[in-house]
């Protein structure tokens, strides 16, 4: 039997990693040498995870409050939509009082 370790076969040795790591970084080396540009900077934040993480969170109650505030639920109409709507309120008491109307003249009808 084994000294009793076993080494899974995904496990990755740090050396193998940075040797990835230089290799990847020998590639973009020679791909910005060849484009005659320099690599872009990395951006470092120096704040803590929990205050990147608190920002971040912040940013989108932000965003949630503002899509919830009151103002934005409410729907105002245009003046194309507001003469569309009288039209067919219009339309309606049209028809309404021709029925009252007809129900008048029946009832007149048969009272005689």
């Amino acid at each position: 039997m084994d000294s009793g370790f076993t080494i899974k076969k995904s496990f990755i040795s740090e050396e193998s990693v940075e040797e990835i790591k230089r290799k990847k970084q020998e590639e973009w080396d020679r791909a910005y040498a060849n484009a005659e540009t320099k690599p872009p900077e990395e951006v470092y934040d120096s704040r803590p995870l929990f205050e990147r993480l608190a920002e971040q969170r912040t940013l989108k109650e932000e965003a949630l409050m503002e899509a919830a505030k009151f103002s934005n639920l409410i729907h105002r109409i245009d003046d194309d939509e507001f003469d569309f709507l009288k039209t067919l309120d219009d339309d309606e008491r049209k028809k309404k009082l021709e029925v009252l109307k007809e129900e008048q003249e029946e009832l007149e009808r048969y009272r005689k």
